[in-house]
């Protein structure tokens, strides 16, 4: 599979495992006010940065052999989710900064059975 279409495929596996638990940490835990569009285009925009930065901007300045690797671009990656959550829905940084790690952990055990799922159809 082309770098491209795992990117593409990527994030649709995140944001399938994302946006339900944004929606529901949004309207039903912190009930706050805003438009189901306006949490899904933030989380949109959130994941699809994270995961940009993660593809391609972060694997740039971290080398491949340094240990813990993955965890190192996944907390850069959850730094940036929570600042383009803090910028689109105008909550408290700590708050954003929980929900990104909370999305973050989530995206990571389970979107590569969702990617799997969407690669080959099985489970």
């Amino acid at each position: 599979m082309t770098p491209g279409f795992e990117f593409v495929f990527n994030v649709l596996a995140n944001l399938v495992v994302e946006l339900p638990i944004l929606f529901i940490i949004s309207k039903f835990i912190m009930k706050w006010g805003y438009e189901t569009d306006h949490v899904i285009f933030s989380g949109t925009i959130g994941t699809l940065m994270r995961l940009s930065y993660v593809f391609f901007v972060f694997p740039l300045f971290v080398a491949t052999n340094v240990p813990y690797y993955l965890y190192i671009l996944q907390t850069l990656g959850v730094l940036t989710e929570s600042v383009v959550l803090y910028n689109t829905l105008r909550i408290d940084y700590k708050k954003a900064l929980i929900i990104s790690i909370l999305l973050g952990v989530a995206s990571f055990l389970f979107s590569p059975k969702v990617f799997y799922f969407i690669t080959t159809g099985k489970f």
